[in-house]
């Protein structure tokens, strides 16, 4: 039940980053396509780039703004189902923990572990909401300045944040991962039925749940 709910979560987030990823590419074309030309720029261009006070240059595009503010709500939304899914994950954890308390004999008597949340689920939890959080921001105006082949190239804000933006997709990989992991290896059915060689399987140091997952995909 668990699993499946966390599954449900994963396949909103997939759906909702490939949304945020089209949005941001409409920003990007609305703001930037006009500078991509082919000819080179003229005397006037080049003098208004050298310019060092000059403003940055705002995206004139009048659905722009308004695109931008949805896709920072959409991107609430994202980082809020991530959390939900965080604690499911947390949940999913206890409940296997209580499943194994359950297979002692019951003659036996054993302290029931709790468990703890390490460093390294927290960073991990923090990097993917850092990672998530980057969008084509409202009311914000930049030109990137680089250098390539001995030609001075400015990039608009919006085409560098919606170029990192495609970093969402991993989500779409979770779920594809996630949705053959749950077909073939559903651990709380497996404890319930004490499947231990599936257990066994799922739980060995040398094969994680997307090798097993990539694997039975192949």
């Amino acid at each position: 039940e668990v699993e499946r709910k966390i599954f449900a979560r994963q396949r909103l987030l997939a759906f909702i980053a490939v949304g945020s990823l089209i949005l941001g590419c409409i920003v990007n074309e609305l703001c930037a396509g006009d500078d991509y030309q082919e000819t080179a720029p003229d005397s006037a261009t080049l003098a208004f780039f050298a310019d060092p006070n000059r403003e940055p240059r705002p995206c004139s595009a009048a659905l722009a703004t308004p695109l931008k503010l949805v896709q920072s709500a959409i991107t609430v939304c994202l980082l809020l189902m991530i959390m939900a899914r965080f604690r499911l994950r947390v949940h999913q954890t206890h409940v296997i923990q209580h499943l194994k308390d359950r297979q002692v004999s019951t003659w036996k008597t054993k302290e029931r572990k709790h468990v703890k949340l390490t460093a390294g689920v927290m960073m991990e939890l923090a990097g993917e909401l850092v990672l998530c959080c980057v969008h084509t921001v409202p009311f914000l105006a930049m030109d990137i300045k680089n250098e390539a082949l001995g030609r001075e190239l400015y990039y608009r804000i919006e085409s560098l944040l919606c170029g990192f933006m495609f970093v969402r997709l991993y989500h779409v990989y979770l779920w594809q991962e996630q949705s053959v992991f749950l077909k073939y290896f559903d651990l709380e059915d497996s404890y319930l039925i004490k499947d231990f060689k599936t257990i066994k399987l799922t739980q060995e140091c040398s094969t994680s749940h997307r090798t097993l997952a990539f694997k039975v995909a192949m």
